[in-house]
């Protein structure tokens, strides 16, 4: 009984955000992309958190991703989260005046939301993207103490990254050289650190039998359509989100719901009109209305392209490394303007790596940074003497100052 009363108050403080058009935008799509995480508003008194669950989907004759479903519910270890999650797709179902069959999700490796859409959507095809097997690793490796490899924070951190890293880059190859380099791999970590994180993927993805084998690599999916803009569009409105959240000063639920989930669907049926209309070109980035860091330096989550264009000529272990040890000297080869992820070759051709520049290019790269850096320096010399001299000045005048007071005093 207590259980049905729990289940009720949840529900009942549970909300969702959708319109005709955007469940319109489901029925005709046929990938969906759902992503769940939590909103905390620390600056409530007490502070208050939630969970988030999003569904969106591309359109076909715009290219725009479109957020269609905003799913609200409390945050408790204790709640039934895949019961909430197929009363969250029921009630799409009922509410869409066309029967809703994706042909394929892409979601989290969480198994109560895997449960509940393999529920509510029988005859679907579902599988993570990078986006999610990094988040995975990283959970997974949260567990990973200093204590046990003897080494301190920073260095920690690098050895889980690289860990990452090369799990990330053999997850493109196919079966065959996924087991080679896995087990490479095996022996170059702590065998008592990462115990578990590799028993997980052993377990999950490297066993014939584990709930994740067919996603063990992306070989199979890389030319599809769903797999390479699945991550640019979850991240990409992950990172809209916040943005939004930063700019209107969202501080509770009732804000966050009247600032900008209502928002959403005026702002992305006028692009999808725009486009229509022929006002604005379709985007070459399926993300880039609302994620516009697609372009240059990315994390290692959103690097697919970077990874997979290097495959050919740079080893898995090189290739890990390039990853976490990115900066001004060190970096991977970089998009070029208004090249697509959703064309994977073209996107190889694109790259400007280390091989096709010529050494006397890269060096004159060098001076150039070198003479700036010194240039920075000198402008700085300069400014810390002007900044001194003003300092003095200011302290003349507050002495003077104090002692016009004292006169007064006195008189």
């Amino acid at each position: 009984m207590s259980d049905l009363l729990t289940m009720r108050e949840t529900l009942e403080n549970s909300k969702f955000y959708t319109t005709e058009w955007q469940l319109q935008m489901l029925a005709s799509a046929s990938i969906w992309f759902i992503d769940s995480w939590s909103v905390s508003f620390i600056r409530q008194k007490p502070p208050h958190v939630i969970n988030l669950l999003i569904i969106l989907c591309q359109d076909s004759a715009t290219n725009v991703i479109v957020p269609c479903f905003f799913g609200i519910f409390p945050h408790q270890s204790s709640l039934p989260i895949a019961e909430i999650y197929y009363r969250f797709f029921s009630v799409l179902q009922m509410k869409s005046l066309q029967k809703l069959e994706p042909l394929k999700i892409v979601i989290d490796y969480d198994t109560s939301l895997r449960s509940a859409v393999a529920q509510a959507f029988p005859h679907t095809e579902i599988y993570g993207s990078f986006i999610h097997k990094t988040r995975l690793l990283y959970n997974e490796c949260k567990n990973i103490k200093c204590g046990l490899l003897g080494i301190k924070t920073a260095a920690l951190s690098k050895t889980i990254n690289y860990f990452i890293a090369y799990v990330l880059v053999i997850s493109l190859m196919n079966e065959q050289d996924f087991h080679h380099h896995w087990n490479i791999l095996k022996h170059q970590v702590n065998d008592e650190a990462f115990a578990g994180v590799i028993s997980m993927i052993e377990r999950d993805f490297v066993n014939p039998n584990g709930r994740y084998h067919s996603e063990m690599t992306f070989s199979h999916i890389l030319e599809e359509k769903a797999f390479r803009i699945a991550t640019p569009a979850i991240e990409g409105y992950h990172y809209r989100l916040k943005q939004l959240m930063k700019t209107y000063n969202v501080s509770s639920v009732d804000m966050l719901v009247e600032k900008v989930l209502v928002s959403e669907e005026k702002h992305f049926s006028s692009k999808v009109a725009e486009v229509n209309l022929q006002r604005i070109i379709s985007p070459d980035l399926p993300e880039k209305f609302f994620f516009e860091r697609s372009m240059g330096p990315l994390p290692i989550a959103t690097s697919l392209g970077d990874i997979y264009g290097m495959l050919d000529h740079t080893p898995p272990q090189k290739l890990a490394e390039l990853l976490i040890e990115q900066s001004e000297d060190i970096q991977l080869p970089q998009r070029r303007a208004l090249v697509s992820l959703c064309n994977l070759e073209e996107y190889k051709k694109s790259l400007i790596s280390f091989d096709t520049v010529s050494q006397s290019i890269m060096n004159l790269h060098q001076e150039r940074k070198k003479k700036y850096r010194e240039e920075r320096k000198t402008r700085v010399k300069v400014e810390e003497p002007a900044m001194e001299v003003e300092e003095e000045e200011g302290e003349e005048e507050e002495e003077e100052e104090d002692e016009e007071d004292s006169e007064d005093m006195q008189e």
